[in-house]
């Protein structure tokens, strides 16, 4: 289920969620025998290579191409870092989905047990504890090269001091599997 033609179904059926709620012309249905299987998606935006959204779903809970649908108008209007977007920008954004696999949980007693088991550039990761939640998928390693910083800045989101730890904390690990609409030729005006 993570074939080239997958990828290709994924990217229109997010662009096409975004521009019909713009109100512009959508793409032609796509099909593909993966898009029934319950699934955990993220779509992110970029403009010239900066984020303009991002917005996912942890847990595989419903059909891998309504996730990305939902994700997909996600981030293009609710993700709380930015305006809604609008449909002069659709042309200059381009989308990328990530496919993530099951989470499964790290069981460790301490930090430095953790950073020695993480995986850089494999390895998405959620942190959990009490009510403070955050994921940090498998492409920030590109910008958080260091096991530390990476861990450090995940707590951050999460809303946790940097140096925090306790044998409470929920670590999972998951692995992501991504399509970017420049290895398709599909964004903007080349669709």
């Amino acid at each position: 289920m993570t074939g080239r033609d997958l990828g290709r179904a994924l990217l229109t059926i997010a662009r096409s969620a975004i521009a019909e709620r713009l109100g512009l012309p959508r793409s032609a249905e796509v099909s593909h025998a993966g898009l029934q299987q319950p699934s955990a998606t993220f779509v992110t935006l970029k403009q010239s290579g900066e984020l303009r959204g991002c917005m996912g779903s942890l847990q595989a809970l419903r059909p891998l191409g309504a996730d990305v649908c939902h994700n997909a108008i996600a981030a293009a209007f609710r993700d709380p870092r930015f305006a809604p977007l609008v449909a002069a920008e659709l042309e200059e954004t381009s989308v990328e989905v990530s496919l993530l696999s099951t989470s499964e949980r790290v069981e460790v007693a301490t930090e430095d047990e953790l950073l020695a088991r993480l995986r850089p550039g494999v390895d998405g990761l959620i942190l959990q504890f009490g009510w403070h939640r955050a994921t940090f998928l498998t492409q920030v390693w590109e910008h958080l090269v260091e096991r530390r910083e990476f861990l450090s800045e995940l707590k951050r989101k999460a809303g946790l001091p940097a140096d925090f730890w306790s044998p409470a904390l929920n670590v999972f690990r998951y692995e992501v599997t991504k399509w970017v609409e420049e290895d398709f030729a599909l964004s903007g005006a080349q669709q």
